[in-house]
């Protein structure tokens, strides 16, 4: 698996909302606290387990652009 397909809108309050359909890359080494939302989000059934990734089935919010892609990557990135 090359990277994920992953979809945001930025709110007037400069929050970010993940929205449905995201991927979520799946066998990467993540923080304590993002692994602990994605095992969060796991057990309250909001990721469909598709083998290689995840695939969020509703929209999430973020306070910041940093928080969700540590959560979609495992780890911050450029761009």
């Amino acid at each position: 698996m090359d990277g994920v397909d992953a979809k945001a809108r930025l709110s007037k309050d400069e929050s970010l909302e993940l929205l449905s359909g995201s991927e979520i890359k799946k066998n990467v080494r993540r923080h304590q606290a993002e692994e602990k939302i994605l095992n969060e989000l796991i057990n309250d059934e909001l990721v469909e387990d598709l083998g290689e990734k995840y695939k969020l089935k509703e929209d999430l919010e973020f306070q910041s652009i940093s928080g969700a892609t540590k959560l979609i990557c495992g780890g911050s990135q450029n761009g």
